[in-house]
């Protein structure tokens, strides 16, 4: 007898073919739900590639020292929220025109060591201050000479990877001339805080320890890590996550935020830590000396002009900044120049501060900007200001050039601002 109260079976669907089609298993469920991530990530990835967005990271490890350099031979796209440009890399990795390593008879060479203002990524190659004082040099049309002035840039490096980038690379193009492009307001920093891999060492009688780079073979990890982030979904994701840590590292550290870290550097009276910092820039340029004398290359130090301090409306507020709430009379904000500027009079070694050209400048053209609004960096106005302010030292500073014997001079005299006495 039917049971009338009994709950009915539930019939199995029915395609519109008549045909009973069976429920999706979990792994079923499983497979089309990955399907449906896949097709989506494809499409943003698509999308992305559609609108333009581009590579943030566009360096790599030379696998013969583990050091950075742009992946050789390639244009690429870098943009930021006030600046798009076209980096171009040679062979060796660097933005920069292509040279063969061995020096042709009659070829000066300048080769400048340096940061991101260097490497320069901002602007095209045409309008690096680098390429433009090459060109400034050879419109001088001295018979038998021709110059060629190789940068060698890499962002984040300071006072001591320079130097070990001069040694693995610059050198072997045989210059001249080697510049280290010099800013006390972060090159401290880099050197001695914020990168422990290539922190400065130094033996009981001051003198560096030039650490022997080993060749780079990447871990399974990174090479996994490197193939992903071809992606760009992968490449921003992972870059946003690594933001997203940064901003909870200074949330977390509030006095820091409060005094910025770079007020120690005006400090009139340096604690002990700071004038171990000091003394350790000292050393790092008594070494990059040595390693130019060692290569038959004249060492030049050019200080950065100080961004912030250009205009006095501009440089008051960078002040307030920096002291925040701290007794202006505790500090002094020439004071890193003048030690520098001590410091290479001292080891005879050519020193040009950029600050008061830049100064001069921008009084003489107010409407006039050198940074880019949205990082700080030079535009194409900085970089032709930097190259005309070394240029005019380069050929006025006595015989570090062809035209005036090519032998450093004894002549070390200077201003303070880093301007020959003796010209």
């Amino acid at each position: 007898m039917t049971d009338l109260h009994a709950s009915p079976q539930s019939e199995p669907p029915v395609s519109s073919e008549g045909a009973v089609s069976a429920p999706l298993s979990l792994w079923g469920k499983v497979g089309l739900l990955c399907f449906g991530v896949v097709l989506c990530f494809v499409l943003l990835e698509i999308g992305m590639r559609v609108l333009g967005f581009v590579h943030i990271d566009i360096r790599t490890k030379d696998a013969a020292n583990g050091l950075i350099t742009f992946k050789p031979n390639q244009e690429l796209r870098v943009k930021g929220a006030c600046f798009d440009n076209v980096v171009v890399s040679n062979r060796y990795g660097f933005h920069a025109k292509d040279y063969e390593q061995q020096k042709e008879e009659g070829v000066f060479r300048i080769a400048i060591v340096g940061d991101s203002f260097t490497e320069a990524v901002h602007v095209p190659l045409s309008q690096t201050f680098s390429y433009l004082l090459e060109d400034r040099l050879n419109e001088m049309n001295i018979d038998g000479v021709r110059f060629e002035v190789l940068p060698f840039g890499v962002s984040s490096n300071g006072t001591y990877k320079n130097l070990l980038y001069a040694k693995e690379y610059a050198y072997d193009f045989e210059p001249d001339i080697l510049i280290d492009l010099f800013l006390s307001g972060n090159d401290i920093t880099d050197d001695f805080l914020d990168y422990p891999e290539y922190r400065p060492t130094f033996d009981a009688l001051g003198n560096v320890i030039v650490q022997e780079l080993a060749p780079f073979e990447a871990s399974a990890k990174r090479k996994i890590t490197q193939l992903l982030k071809r992606s760009l979904v992968v490449e921003y994701m992972y870059n946003g996550y690594l933001s997203l840590r940064a901003k909870q590292a200074v949330t977390t550290s509030g006095d820091d935020m409060k005094a910025p870290r770079i007020r120690s550097l005006y400090a009139k009276e340096y604690t002990d830590e700071w004038q171990s910092y000091l003394d350790g820039e000292e050393a790092l340029l008594r070494a990059h000396n040595a390693l130019a004398k060692e290569h038959g290359a004249t060492f030049v130090v050019v200080s950065r002009a100080r961004h912030g301090f250009l205009h006095h409306d501009e440089a008051e507020e960078t002040k307030n900044w920096i002291l925040a709430g701290a007794d202006p009379d505790d500090y002094d904000f020439e004071k890193p120049e003048r030690i520098l500027a001590e410091i290479t009079d001292a080891q005879a070694i050519p020193y040009l501060n950029l600050h008061p050209y830049f100064v001069a400048q921008s009084m003489a053209y107010p409407e006039a900007t050198v940074h880019w609004s949205c990082d700080g960096h030079w535009n194409e106005t900085g970089h032709e200001w930097a190259s005309d302010a070394i240029f005019d030292f380069l050929t006025s500073y006595p015989d570090l050039l062809p035209s005036r014997g090519g032998v450093l001079s004894d002549c070390t005299g200077r201003d303070g601002k880093g301007v020959p006495l003796c010209q």
